[in-house]
């Protein structure tokens, strides 16, 4: 099973902004039952850009981080490095029955020129 995903953006500099995008496949991987995120470029798959494995999060009612206070909730960590760049990737996903309620994708990013986090939320409409 495979599932394109697509971000679009604005990407900032002093002599002005222009629109950037990155594309990845998800992959289930029935083998080692995780889920792998792959770089798509120019419409084709190129390589693996982090492995998940999902595990269940007991939380705190009061854990400012997760703002849960259920068990219903999974998450997974990968690593990536690319060149000198770390990307540290957490994703946390909130189960309702056999739906996903909210999934949160967060990447700490640090190299020799990178310093930063960055968070996206998904929830259904």
């Amino acid at each position: 099973t495979t599932l394109l995903y697509r971000e679009d953006g604005l990407y900032h500099t002093p002599k002005g902004d222009f629109e950037v995008f990155r594309e990845y496949e998800y992959r289930h991987n029935t083998e080692n039952n995780c889920l792998e995120l792959f770089f798509v470029e120019s419409g084709e798959t190129t390589y693996l850009f982090l492995s998940l494995n999902f595990g269940n999060v007991d939380t705190d009612p009061g854990d400012a981080h997760t703002k849960r206070s259920n068990n219903n909730v999974f998450e997974a960590t990968s690593d990536h490095l690319c060149i000198n760049d770390l990307y540290k990737g957490t994703f946390r996903m909130e189960v309702n029955g056999i739906m996903a309620s909210q999934v949160e994708m967060e990447y700490n990013v640090k190299g020799p020129e990178k310093d930063y986090t960055a968070i996206t939320t998904l929830v259904p409409l």
